[in-house]
């Protein structure tokens, strides 16, 4: 089962004596579909929905058992441990023929606000990126690691990275 998958990830970092301080999703692209069509695949959906917001909920379950723990242990006040969710600016900025990916990423950007709240007083920094079709790998990445070096002060929770 894919939960059983993830945890092993964090399960085999910890035998190693290896904690993340920064953990990535990234969702699948989005597709491009009929807004107007009411003929969806159901089955296209399901899976859509299984490789973005049900995904990341998965992952965020590990990450954050993972990285909370080691906020307290291991973390000052200048170090601290990030999680970040790669989407797709969709989620605040709907495009007409992308409709049904507009409201999985929605939700997903719901979902890191919501972890956003919860974990933040225990000093994990968790931020929603959401990318532009055109967007470069090269960007996102240094956008990344500049959310996870922020000051605790400073903390950026949701970014649409256009470039």
């Amino acid at each position: 089962n894919d939960l059983d998958d993830i945890k092993a990830v964090f399960t085999q970092l910890a035998k190693r004596g290896q904690y993340p301080e920064l953990v990535i999703f990234q969702a699948k692209p989005a597709i491009q579909a009929e807004s107007e069509s009411v003929s969806y695949d159901v089955a296209q959906l399901e899976q859509r929905w299984q490789q973005t917001g049900f995904r990341l909920f998965l992952w965020a379950q590990a990450a954050m058992a993972a990285l909370q723990p080691s906020a307290k242990q291991r973390f000052t006040a200048n170090r601290h441990a990030t999680f970040i969710a790669l989407g797709a600016d969709l989620a605040s900025q709907p495009d007409t023929g992308l409709a049904v990916d507009s409201g999985l990423y929605a939700g997903m950007r719901a979902l890191m606000q919501s972890l956003a709240r919860e974990f933040q007083p225990q000093g994990v920094h968790v931020a929603y990126v959401g990318l532009a079709a055109q967007s470069s790998s090269a960007a996102a990445a240094q956008l990344c690691w500049q959310l996870h070096e922020q000051p605790r002060s400073a903390w950026t929770h949701e970014v649409v990275l256009v470039s």
